[in-house]
């Protein structure tokens, strides 16, 4: 089949789990002999660095295009590319990258099956900051994102959620018969190589900063857990890592110096293997959480709240779930001081993760793909 799949910019999947579930899938599409191409807007920035991700994913097999025009106007780069290309199948990466690109392709090339890959409910993370933060602009905006990707969820020809529980979420809200919507998770591999509990050191936190929920994750644990998890464990290692920390993380490393901003690391898993307990104080969000399946399957124990938990299906000895400040300090020390329970949560994790495997997750996916070749034949 002929795939054409579309997103702001080319995946970057060494920062972000968004971006290494598209790598991954793109990487199933190319096993199961699919010709892919992939078509980046880059509608909010746009600089050479990103160019090495792009020859990635060509050295892969995959034609990539890369818009001449900014956006908006690039919306014409996108018509010329599909004047030149057949697709059976286009999978958009996001509500407002449907909403924009779906309908030119509809109207030239109307048997293309059109996905929406929402990569989790905007909307709903919106809902939920707007909860925590308590202001009329953030519930503003989540009623504004809610209409828009309801828009792009009634348009398309099927829809892909990454847990049962935002497909639950939909099936409810949405009005339309032949609503077709299929669970596609996030994609992890395993961490062969594990170290031992003697051999690690410090608690880590990963993620990007310019995703609100793991800005104010941080906020929240140095104001709230820290006082609490210090009287216990005094000059405990902390390592805040990933990219585009706020310059206000550099107070932390003032007044502590046991906490280290590290900014974005090329090998993260290299880095946080070597931290014995890996930290998600998520107070919203929505979707999977890339982080936790990335911790797990480098042998961390967690701790986390009921939000970064959510949608992975845990039974209830993977991961310490603690929503309250005190309960998750607990939850730390716990895990950072006896060795019998960390291994306990490290090795019921990394068994856990083996569902989400490229190889797991692509049996799934080439199920799916198989039924729409089927249908477009006949």
């Amino acid at each position: 089949m002929n795939i054409l799949v579309c997103y702001w910019q080319f995946p970057e999947h060494d920062k972000h789990s968004t971006a290494l579930r598209i790598t991954e899938i793109v990487s199933i599409f190319l096993k199961q002999g699919d010709n892919v191409t992939f078509f980046a807007d880059h509608r909010f920035s746009y600089s050479k660095a990103n160019e090495k991700y792009k020859q990635f994913l060509e050295n892969s097999g995959v034609e990539c295009f890369s818009c001449v025009n900014k956006y908006p106007q690039n919306i014409t780069d996108f018509i010329e590319l599909i004047s030149k290309h057949k697709f059976d199948v286009a999978v958009f990466l996001h509500y407002f990258i449907f909403n924009d690109y779906a309908s030119q392709l509809r109207k030239t090339q109307p048997d293309c099956h059109l996905i929406l890959d929402t990569v989790d409910l905007h909307f709903l993370r919106e809902k939920r900051q707007a909860e925590v933060t308590r202001t009329e602009n953030c519930r503003k905006q989540a009623e504004n994102t809610r209409l828009r990707e309801f828009r792009a969820l009634q348009d398309a020809d099927s829809v892909w959620v990454v847990t049962e529980k935002e497909k639950e979420i939909l099936l409810k809200s949405i009005i339309k018969i032949d609503f077709n919507i299929s669970v596609i998770p996030n994609i992890h591999r395993n961490y062969d190589k594990l170290i031992g509990f003697e051999k690690t050191n410090g608690i880590v936190f990963l993620g990007g900063y310019r995703f609100p929920p793991n800005k104010d994750a941080i906020e929240f644990f140095m104001k709230e857990i820290h006082p609490i998890l210090n009287k216990s464990l005094p000059g405990l290692k902390i390592t805040i890592a990933g990219s585009s920390p706020p310059k206000h993380f550099s107070n932390y490393k003032d007044i502590f110096p046991n906490v280290n901003v590290s900014g974005f690391i090329k090998d993260h898993r290299t880095m946080i293997k070597s931290h014995r307990v890996a930290i998600a104080p998520l107070r919203f969000g929505a979707g999977m959480k890339g982080k936790i399946g990335e911790y797990l399957c480098c042998g961390l124990p967690v701790v986390t709240t009921s939000i970064g938990a959510e949608g992975f299906g845990f039974n209830g000895n993977e991961v310490i779930i603690a929503d309250n400040p005190k309960d998750f300090a607990k939850g730390v020390i716990q895990l950072y001081s006896y060795k019998e329970i960390w291994e306990t949560y490290r090795n019921n994790g990394v068994s856990f993760m083996k569902q989400f495997t490229p190889e797991s997750v692509g049996k799934k996916l080439r199920r799916i793909i198989k039924s729409l070749d089927t249908n477009l034949r006949q």
